[in-house]
Formats: C-alpha cells, structure tokens, sequence
C-alpha cells in the first residue's frame, strides 16, 4: 500500500503517533510540493499560519528521519497547486492520500483517488463516552460562551463545560450531559460532577 502524506495531515501530526505504531505497513510519501507548502507557511508573518507550519515541518522532519518508519520524501518537480499534485500522485502511483480537509477528500474522490481521513481515523479510536459518563478533564481554556471553559479528552474529542475561568488548568471530574456530531467529529458538553 501507498501513502501520500498532505499538509493538513503533518500540522496535524497524529500520523506520526499513528505510522510509530507500526500499523500500517505501507510505503509512505512526502510529496516535495507538500514540504515548499509547509516551509512557506514557516515563513509568514501571521503567527498562527507560522506556527502550523513549523509544526507540519517538525513533523515531517522527525518522521523522515526515523528509520524504523518507511518514509521518504518524493521529488516530483510538480508545478501544480499541492491538492492537484497530490491526486495526480495518487492517481499515478495507485497511492491513498492521508489528510484532514474536507475539499481534497471530496476532489480525490471526484478523480477516483482513494483518502484516508484523519477525522475518520479519530472517529473509529474514539474514546466511548456517551451522556451520563463520569470523566476525568483537565480545563485548559475558556469556552465561547461566559460560564463555559473547555478541555480535550486524549483521544482529541472536544469538551465544553459549566465552569468559570479560575478552574483553567485544574483537573476536573464531570459528567457528559450532551454529544453533538460536528464536521469535525463530536463534540460534548458537560458539567462539574456533584453540580445541580
């Protein structure tokens, strides 16, 4: 099986965890065009874009350089927008492209190339919790709401909670009172345990 590793999947570097397992077996790719992206991002002045690349770079960095996992950077000399260079890939070498945005899932599979969707990986890991689940949180920023601060559990799945801003960086035991679906997975509301 074949790989082709995007942007989104190395910012988001679950795949690193994730190929260190030994799980897939497969021979993975890192397209030249997907490295320039990140190093562009690297250098930009919007910190927050600076900083997903960087983190995409550091990925790729470290996943290249284990030797343990069969990762290699491939020199295509693409001149093609990155989406468009990956689903030629894909489409050339037989390859699935391992990513986590929604619009080169939907393109690749317009041109009859396979996806691996990390948001589909993180739904079939998901932790079990369903409404009344007594969990253990720790509070790591303020919600969108006031009253609300937020945290996440391991497996990613974000948590919102009835609470003020001094529990931030207190572990907390509460109870799942709501899950919704989003785009991104699920996401559950909660509030203190022993609380009303």
């Amino acid at each position: 099986m074949i790989l082709l590793l995007d942007t989104s999947a190395l910012i988001d570097g679950r795949v690193e965890k994730l190929m260190a397992t030994g799980i897939s077996g497969a021979q993975i790719f890192i397209l030249d065009c997907v490295l320039k992206e990140l190093k562009t991002m690297a250098d930009v002045g919007n910190e927050a874009v600076r900083d997903k690349g960087r983190r995409g770079l550091e990925c790729a960095e470290r996943m290249l350089q284990n030797a343990e996992l069969s990762i290699q950077a491939l020199l295509t000399g693409n001149q093609q927008p990155v989406d468009e260079a990956l689903v030629a890939m894909g489409a050339t070498m037989g390859g699935k492209i391992v990513t986590g945005d929604w619009a080169l899932i939907a393109h690749a599979k317009a041109s009859g190339v396979r996806c691996v969707s990390l948001f589909g990986m993180a739904e079939a890991m998901r932790q079990s919790v369903d409404v009344g689940s007594m969990i253990e949180l720790d509070i790591t920023g303020r919600g969108t709401k006031r009253g609300q601060v937020t945290g996440q559990l391991p497996d990613g799945m974000h948590i919102v909670l009835e609470g003020e801003e001094s529990m931030i960086g207190e572990r907390i035991v509460c109870e799942i009172t709501n899950i919704i679906r989003t785009e991104n997975g699920h996401m559950a509301f909660a509030k203190k345990a022993g609380v009303g």
